[in-house]
């Protein structure tokens, strides 16, 4: 069992980035539906394996449209940042 095993999934939409499903270590999974207009998916992963492990932080692309122009124009617009709400 780890010490800490947290995630978020975040959405690239022409709005901006919108949280997604999500697990913390104290309260319950969260599922929420994926905006139909998602452009870019980012799993956001913080990882601990006991209390005297370094955090392992990870970003993974899970989905992303075929039209990287878009994608580049919009991550210009709204830089990924894991902490948004």
């Amino acid at each position: 069992m780890s010490a800490s095993n947290e995630y978020t999934y975040w959405h690239l939409t022409p709005n901006g980035w919108v949280s997604g499903d999500s697990k913390t270590d104290f309260g319950k999974r969260i599922q929420k539906e994926e905006p139909n207009d998602t452009v870019l998916t980012i799993l956001y992963k913080e990882y601990q394996a006991s209390p005297f492990s370094k955090m392992e932080i990870t970003q993974e692309r899970t989905f992303e449209i075929k039209d990287k122009d878009e994608i580049a124009k919009l991550e210009e617009k709204f830089p990924f940042k894991p902490y948004i709400d």
